[in-house]
């Protein structure tokens, strides 16, 4: 699932261009909530390069 997360995150742009849905995906938003999260997904999201993501860029409030 590591690899996984990292592809998806590697080629954000491409599949936002398919699915909308892709293009709110962000460090933040991926651990964000209530659902169980995969050990290897979790490993990916909270690594340290998608923790300097988070830290650089501001949470959008939610309308």
């Amino acid at each position: 699932m590591y690899r996984f997360n990292e592809l998806m995150w590697e080629n954000k742009d491409r599949i936002a261009a398919a699915s909308a849905d892709f293009a709110v995906l962000s460090p933040r938003f991926a651990v964000a909530g209530q659902t169980k999260i995969h050990a290897g997904s979790l490993r990916f999201w909270n690594s340290p390069e998608m923790e300097a993501i988070r830290k650089a860029r501001p949470q959008r409030r939610q309308k």
